[in-house]
């Protein structure tokens, strides 16, 4: 499991997307945009940010998981986030943390549940 706070030593232009408050339910769409290869078999650079919109299938104390039969997250996406849209927006739920095949062969898109880490990242940031 990763999750990194970088200080930074100027603001920057853009406004950051929100932490989200509270752990999805299973089911909820989260959106997952990254550079990461766009084959499983081949090792294919995209030439623009990729998204898919998988729904929620579990999720574990500080891990959330997306499982789909031929879809999900590779290699070059470590890092990237997983949002939700919210009434006001979106908000930052996950970070890729790593991806897997489950016994069925299905693709399992792992992030690390940001929403479980607010006391630290507010202590943190201060």
């Amino acid at each position: 499991m990763d999750l990194v706070l970088l200080k930074l030593d100027q603001p920057v232009a853009n406004q950051p997307l929100p932490l989200g408050e509270e752990s999805p339910a299973i089911g909820t769409p989260l959106r997952l945009p990254g550079w990461g290869f766009t084959s499983y078999d081949e090792r294919i650079e995209p030439e623009r940010l990729q998204e898919i919109t998988l729904p929620l299938t579990q999720a574990h104390e500080h891990i959330l998981e997306m499982i789909n039969a031929d879809r999900g997250i590779n290699a070059g996406d470590s890092g990237g986030p997983a949002v939700a849209a919210t009434p006001d927006g979106w908000s930052l739920i996950g970070v890729t943390t790593g991806l897997g095949v489950d016994e069925s062969g299905a693709r399992v898109s792992g992030y690390v549940n940001v929403t479980q880490f607010l006391d630290w990242i507010r202590q943190t940031i201060g």
